[in-house]
């Protein structure tokens, strides 16, 4: 091998001998590198050769690239050079085995990606059609048992599955309650924030409403609205998706006053609870 001729003070036989070694581990870990699959630059190259020369005691071990390449091309079958795309950049060194196997492992990959964001937009597109045929609920003074109608299966079902997964073994208990109340949070949430088709083709407008009310939104202003009085902070959690806005609270507020007025005016200025029944017995236990 020709690459290194240069002066120097060694004997001939110490040079030959150093260089090959120099050369055979370069080579040897050029080669296992490149194997592996990652691309290397000709300025590591050319680094990594030097500082094997000088480990092996060749004096005067720099290395020009043009030498360094042709050494390559010789020793190294299917190797190839990757012109850079700026001018200050290093040559790029690969094997052709090795890329082609990166290239099908990358387009293996992105068909796979393709082909389950097909799968999502497909599911959004069925969750989303339910959403808009099913029955939008209304306040009617009570926050309790939302009827099934007003939830889709298909909406209730997905969020069910992305918190435990289509396949469980969870027994019935606190831990199934859990993750039926997180699936119905959920649920309530996205088909309040679901836009209506007229709402997609507005263009003009880039304000976003909530196209429909649900009971978890409505508790949780009032609830909040109640403990800090907070007109800000209702807002907030209206930028969230998490409650529905000011004015809306203080309007049910409002209903709910006017209910209770009337079952004062009903039995004389008292208020009796709802579920109070005239004639039926209250029980309840004194510890």
């Amino acid at each position: 091998m020709h690459v290194l001729r240069r002066e120097t003070s060694q004997s001939s036989s110490e040079k030959v001998a150093g260089e090959i070694a120099a050369q055979i581990e370069f080579l040897t870990m050029t080669e296992m590198t490149l194997s592996s699959g990652k691309v290397a630059t000709m300025s590591e190259l050319q680094d990594a050769f030097e500082s094997i020369l000088e480990s092996n005691n060749v004096e005067n071990s720099r290395v020009g690239r043009k030498a360094l390449k042709q050494l390559l091309l010789r020793e190294i079958p299917e190797i190839e050079f990757h012109a850079p795309k700026r001018v200050n950049e290093s040559e790029r060194v690969s094997i052709k085995k090795t890329r082609d196997q990166a290239i099908q492992m990358a387009e293996d990959q992105t068909a796979i990606i393709d082909s389950d964001m097909k799968t999502l937009f497909d599911a959004a597109a069925i969750i989303r059609k339910s959403i808009t045929k099913c029955r939008k609920w209304k306040f009617t003074g009570s926050l309790k048992n939302l009827p099934d109608e007003n939830v889709p299966a298909e909406l209730f079902s997905f969020h069910r599955w992305i918190i435990q997964g289509p396949k469980h073994e969870l027994s019935a208990g606190k831990k199934c309650e859990e993750v039926y109340n997180r699936a119905m949070a959920l649920s309530q949430t996205t088909e309040s924030l679901c836009l209506t088709e007229r709402q997609v083709k507005n263009k003009k407008s880039d304000v976003v409403r909530s196209s429909s009310e649900m009971p978890l939104q409505l508790a949780v202003g009032i609830a909040v609205h109640q403990a800090v009085r907070s007109k800000q902070l209702i807002n907030m959690l209206h930028g969230f998706g998490m409650s529905v806005d000011y004015n809306r609270i203080l309007r049910v507020e409002a209903q709910i006053e006017a209910s209770v007025l009337k079952r004062m005016e009903l039995n004389n200025g008292l208020y009796i609870p709802p579920d109070v029944v005239l004639g039926r017995h209250v029980f309840f236990c004194i510890r």
